[in-house]
Order: structure tokens, then C-alpha cells, then sequence
């Protein structure tokens, strides 16, 4: 089970909000808009002994300021929040990868000099995550058969947006044909129901040969049937399918190409691929955050109780001793987990493959 961490930290960052009270002297530069900002109403230094002073206490002068300190705590509790309400729903939610670091499978000509001809076209494959709310496809390898060592670029297009979504730039080392991998940027996530590109988005993943130095191996998608193949794995979840796209069909620009000037062919000129599938969650917390309001104010609370408890600067003349810090912090996560025990969140929209099966249970009975 995944979900995407910035998104989480963005969505949740004015989730709650902090309280400039007049009751307190003010020693420390005025809280950002962000961090008084509350979209559900709920303030942070509404929980008893969360003060800005006191933890103007805490905070050592050559270290963070006051702004820079409340929106890392912000952030980090998120991702600490939604890690300990993941592990609570293990009953609930797939919580393995469906396809980890997947082999879609492709096999070299049968001689490892046979190379390609280079025609100046756009090459690589076609990727086109199924119609399956929650399933996310990601590119996680780039393997490379090129006969000169040389830096290319790789494009990554949807058939929604006129420029490349992202490029990544490839250094090859052994320029002899061999096989080579490389990481591709872990943001290239695949998938149907999109925030950022069209619903049932086609995606585009390859090289352009203007930009090749020498040639590629001839290299050849594994058919669906032969044995041993990964199709039966992957088909359910993306469609990985080699393209090759013309000369005269491609833009200067590198302007995304027409779909109708898409070839399907079996040859991947040098190019194997290997891809994650994975259930992802960071839609349906998203659109669920404020049921995180009051947990979110409680996971802050506490990780700010834990660092005055640990604070070199906390004594006894403080505001708020060490000892209350330290029965502050363990009686909210005390609150805090029977709250998350009782948090639900209807996963009703997910695909049934990212829900485990439930089996009904037989009891045997003595006749």
C-alpha cells in the first residue's frame, strides 16, 4: 500500500492551524499566513500546554526559527499520521506491491551485434495504466542495449499534454551492446483516474534516434503466449506495448506527437523496461482529510511534547517542565491510537484487487 508523501504533506499542511493569542508575548517573527490558516477549524494550541512561547523556549537560537519549526513538525506528523493509520488498516487494505520492480520482458536478437537501423524516429513504448481506481503503475528501470557509450535522453509524454511531462538524462558505460539499468525518476506514476492528466491518459516512455550516437541491439517484446512470459502479470494492471513513431510524424519542438501517428511494432530498439504496480491511497485520504483534523492535532501535539521533553533548554524555570511534557506526550498517544481505532474511511471506490479477500469461515460441526 502507497501514497504519495508530498502530496500528503500539501494536503494536510493547513489542514489545522495555529492561534496567535493575545495573552501571549510575543518574542518571534509573525506566523505565516499558512500556519494560521485552518480549513477544518481546528487549532493546534488548543491542546493544553501547547503554547508559542513555550516552544519559543525550546527552540535553540542557531537552529530553526518559529515558522521554519511548526511547518516541519506540520509535515513530518503528517507522514508519521498516515504511516500509523496504514498500519492499523492492514485488515482492510492490500498493504504488499501487486507487481514489485516487474521484468516486462523483452529478449535480444539472436546475435548480440545484430543492431537496429536508426531512421531518426521517436522509439520506446506504450504505457496505459487500466481502467482500475487506486492501482498505480510506475516505471522503475530503464535497461539499455546502445553500441557507444554516450548520454541520451529519455521523454516521458501523456497524450493529454502537448510537452513532455518529465526527461531524464542516461549516461551509458559500456558501449558494446551490453545490457545496462538505470532508475527512473520515482515520480513517473502511471494512472486511469488522474489529477494532473486526462482520465484513461495514454502515456509515451522512450528516446528519440536524432539523438542516439552509434545504434541500438535489435531487441523484441516477448509474445504474450510464449512460456515463461510476464504478459499474464502485468496485462491486468498496464499495457506495455513497443512503439515507433516517424521522422516526418515527430516535432523539433519535441512537442508530443499524434496519436494517430503512433506505430505498434514488436521490436523495442535496445529498450527493456521494468515496472511497479502498486495500490495507492493518496486520493481517498486526500478527499478524506478532515476526518485526520483532530488526530493530526494530537500527532503534532506530541511530537512537539517530545522534543521539549528532550529539549536541552527546558528546566525548571520554563513554562512547561520536562515531567509535563513527557505525561502530556504519553497520555495524547494514548488518545491518539483509539481514535485511529475507530477513524473509517470508506475504500469502497478502490480496485477490488487492492482489498484483500475475505473467506468465509466454516465451522466444523459434530454430527
Amino acid at each position: 500500500m502507497k501514497y504519495d508523501i508530498p502530496t500528503i504533506k500539501a494536503a494536510l499542511l493547513t489542514l489545522n492551524g495555529f492561534r496567535e493569542s493575545a495573552n501571549e508575548i510575543v518574542c518571534f517573527d509573525e506566523l505565516t499566513t499558512e500556519l494560521k490558516t485552518s480549513d477544518s477549524g481546528v487549532y493546534y494550541n488548543d491542546v493544553p500546554g501547547i503554547k508559542l512561547n513555550s516552544i519559543q523556549e525550546m527552540i535553540e537560537s542557531d537552529e530553526l526559527d518559529m515558522n521554519s519549526y511548526l511547518s516541519e513538525k506540520i509535515e513530518s506528523s503528517s507522514i508519521d499520521l498516515i504511516q500509523q493509520f496504514v498500519q492499523l488498516q492492514k485488515e482492510k487494505l492490500n498493504t504488499k506491491a501487486i507487481l514489485s520492480n516487474l521484468n516486462v520482458g523483452v529478449r535480444q536478437a539472436t546475435n548480440i551485434r545484430d543492431l537496429t537501423t536508426n531512421r531518426n524516429r521517436f522509439v520506446g513504448f506504450l504505457l496505459k495504466p487500466a481502467n482500475a481506481d487506486g492501482v498505480v503503475a510506475t516505471p522503475t528501470q530503464l535497461g539499455v542495449q546502445f553500441d557507444t557509450v554516450q548520454t541520451i535522453t529519455i521523454y516521458l509524454y501523456a497524450q493529454s499534454q502537448l510537452d513532455p511531462i518529465d526527461s531524464f538524462d542516461i549516461t551509458t558505460t559500456k558501449g558494446n551492446t551490453s545490457l545496462e539499468w538505470f532508475d527512473l525518476p520515482t515520480t513517473w506514476k502511471l494512472e486511469h483516474l488522474s489529477d494532473l492528466y486526462a482520465t484513461g491518459d495514454t502515456y509515451y516512455l522512450g528516446y528519440y534516434e536524432s539523438d542516439l550516437t552509434g545504434n541500438a541491439l535489435e531487441t523484441r517484446m516477448s509474445c504474450a503466449s510464449c512460456s515463461g512470459s510476464a504478459y499474464s502479470k502485468y496485462s491486468k494492471y498496464v499495457t506495455v506495448q513497443p512503439i515507433e513513431v516517424r521522422e516526418d510524424k515527430t516535432y523539433l519542438s519535441k512537442e508530443v506527437f499524434d496519436k494517430d501517428d503512433v506505430g505498434f511494432t514488436t521490436e523495442t530498439f535496445g529498450l527493456h523496461l521494468k515496472m511497479n504496480v502498486d495500490c495507492d491511497i493518496t486520493k481517498v485520504v486526500v478527499e478524506n482529510k478532515i476526518l485526520f483534523a483532530t488526530a493530526l492535532q494530537k500527532r503534532v501535539a506530541i511530537n512537539i511534547f517530545w522534543d521539549s521533553f528532550n529539549s536541552n533548554r527546558i528546566n525548571r524555570e520554563t513554562l512547561l517542565s520536562k515531567e509535563d511534557s513527557r505525561l502530556n506526550a504519553e497520555k495524547l498517544e494514548l488518545d491518539l491510537m483509539d481514535e485511529l481505532k475507530t477513524l473509517s474511511i470508506d475504500f469502497s471506490n478502490l480496485d477490488p484487487v487492492c482489498l484483500p479477500c475475505r473467506r468465509n469461515q466454516i465451522r466444523r460441526v459434530r454430527l
